[in-house]
């Protein structure tokens, strides 16, 4: 566990008594599948040098079949590890190991993509903007292209009128840029924002956990900042060719797309009295355009 030396009261702790020697608790929150090297590198980056606080780590992984919980407990045993039945995906498994840190007090919750390699300084940055801002944001770290360099994950804006639609938003030179939501790439979650929006929505499978989250909390009165500069290294997830007709259809209806438990209820919460038009839209484009 990293245990560091403690740092000065913040102001996500303005409900605490004051104290001389408070240390700031954060929570990692991480879900893995069968991407051994990336998980262990991930885990390697967050260690790698310890911030001003106290962190504990929970990874919930899904049953992978490539020894990957094996080598985090064999390299990592301070990792909070736990098992899932090859059925949670990401916003599930997410779920599950927010649900697990959520039995103890923490300050905040860090959704880690087991993708990221962060950058040296990455996490105390983080934990810098978090004592500078307070408890009331919710924060995201820039990630970057390995061989280009840019900006692939981050937080994004939205696009014209649908309401399912987002760009990627680019992060300012020195201040943070607000946003209408943040990936969960590399996202800070503060315990207050936690207390009024609670856990991701059982809804949710595998995609869509932060842009609902940072939706959620926005309606609440939170705002969603990107930071300034890059946080680590995220490449984006390789695109498949597409496929039209039934097997588009049957593509976007996988577990990992948008399968009707997951688009229903989520167009029903954030679409408005037309909802069933636009969630007949994506389907109608996987069948014609391709998926």
């Amino acid at each position: 566990m990293a245990r560091v030396r403690a740092c000065s009261e913040s102001r996500a702790a303005k409900n605490r008594p004051p104290h001389p020697f408070f240390v700031m608790r954060i929570a990692v929150l991480i879900t893995s599948f069968n991407r051994k090297q990336k998980t262990l590198a991930c885990l390697t980056s967050l260690f790698a040098s310890p911030p001003s606080c106290e962190l504990e780590v929970f990874l919930l992984d899904d049953a992978s079949k490539d020894g990957t919980p094996e080598a985090v407990a064999a390299s990592f045993p301070q990792v909070h590890l736990l098992a899932g039945d090859g059925s949670s995906f990401w916003s599930g498994g997410m779920r599950l190991a927010w649900k697990a840190a959520a039995k103890e007090h923490f300050d905040a919750f860090v959704l880690l993509n087991d993708d990221v390699k962060l950058d040296l300084d990455a996490f105390q940055r983080l934990v810098n903007w978090f004592e500078r801002l307070g408890s009331d944001t919710l924060l995201g770290g820039p990630v970057r292209s390995s061989d280009t360099g840019a900006y692939t994950y981050g937080g994004n804006q939205r696009a014209k009128f649908h309401p399912w639609k987002f760009e990627l938003a680019h992060p300012g030179d020195s201040e943070p840029v607000e946003v209408a939501v943040l990936n969960g790439n590399i996202m800070l979650i503060p315990d207050r924002v936690y207390q009024v929006i609670g856990n991701f929505p059982e809804y949710l499978i595998h995609q869509g956990g932060d842009f609902v989250y940072s939706l959620r909390a926005g309606r609440a009165g939170f705002k969603s900042l990107l930071l300034p500069g890059s946080y680590g290294v995220c490449d984006e997830n390789p695109v498949q060719p597409l496929a039209r007709g039934f097997k588009g259809l049957k593509r976007a209806l996988a577990p990992k797309n948008l399968p009707v438990s997951y688009t229903m209820p989520l167009y029903k919460e954030l679409a408005g009295v037309f909802w069933p038009f636009w969630w007949l839209v994506p389907y109608v484009r996987a069948f014609v355009v391709g998926f």
